[in-house]
């Protein structure tokens, strides 16, 4: 049973996203569990979000912003870190409007660019030509970080808690 507020919480939210074109298509998105269902071979950001967690609970070392950030100019890097950089305007947008799911379409499409990011360069393990594989890990592991805080920050202002694992 969830208390009384988160009850409310949601009910407010249901209540948003259906009042809206938009929303109803996004509600239909749900899958079981309060995760968004994706497309094939993509995780849904509830998903993405305990992989990330998983990530950085098996980083060796302490998250720094002191890295070489030409590491991350491959470019399933750069359209990440795009993304990220969205975010404060896709909230901005979805205020004005009064459209709660502007951040749901932003969540979809975030969580797409985690998982073209994570299928194609490996995290923990990475290589770059020439360069320390702890230098290429530490440059993904702060990226995915980012990427983890703005998934969980998008999921609450949607009233869905992000989990840190199963």
């Amino acid at each position: 049973m969830q208390p009384a507020g988160r009850q409310s919480q949601h009910a407010i939210h249901s209540y948003a996203m259906q009042a809206s074109p938009i929303g109803r298509e996004i509600l239909q998105t749900f899958a079981p569990g309060g995760d968004f269902v994706a497309a094939p071979g993509n995780d849904g950001p509830a998903s993405n979000h305990r992989r990330l967690a998983g990530i950085i609970r098996r980083v060796p070392e302490a998250i720094s912003p002191d890295i070489d950030f030409k590491l991350l100019a491959d470019p399933e890097a750069q359209a990440l870190i795009k993304a990220i950089a969205e975010f404060p305007d896709r909230i901005a947008q979805a205020a004005v409007e009064y459209e709660p799911s502007v951040i749901s379409r932003y969540l979809l499409d975030l969580s797409t660019r985690i998982h073209s990011f994570l299928h194609e360069r490996r995290v923990l393990d990475g290589q770059v030509e020439g360069r320390d594989p702890a230098e290429v890990r530490r440059a993904r592991v702060l990226l995915v970080a980012l990427a983890k805080k703005v998934l969980a920050e998008a999921l609450e202002l949607l009233g869905i808690e992000a989990v840190e694992q199963m």
